[in-house]
């Protein structure tokens, strides 16, 4: 069952974002409280097994972040039911990006590297 994150959540959703730090932006928990809105989780058995968050920056762009499946789960498409719910709260002709390290998943879920009129800029300062 895919549900809103609450506040109660933030005890199994911080773990399991720390356990996959190098593949995932680690919020703090102050972060997570400020954002829980944003967060979905999947509860299976009444266990969180993974979570995603999806931003709305403006009515033009949004985010998808903060995607993680318990390994014991990953192959059970959860992450894909994730990723469904979450895209379920885009808006008409907003775009929707995601920084990843791992782009095999999402590529096959229809994301593009680039848009031709688009650039990802990173300050190298």
């Amino acid at each position: 069952m895919i549900r809103k994150a609450t506040l109660k959540d933030i005890a199994t959703i911080y773990p399991m974002l720390l356990s996959e730090h190098q593949t995932v932006k680690v919020r703090s928990i102050n972060d997570l409280r400020k954002n829980i809105k944003n967060f979905l989780v999947y509860e299976k058995e009444k266990k969180v097994i993974g979570c995603i968050a999806f931003e709305n920056y403006s009515s033009r762009i949004a985010e998808i972040r903060s995607l993680v499946v318990r390994p014991s789960e990953r192959n059970n498409q959860v992450a894909t039911k994730l990723l469904k719910q979450a895209l379920k709260r885009v808006k008409k002709g907003q775009q929707v990006f995601v920084v990843t390290s791992i782009p095999k998943f999402f590529l096959k879920k229809n994301f593009v590297f680039e848009r031709e009129e688009r650039y990802a800029l990173f300050y190298a300062g």
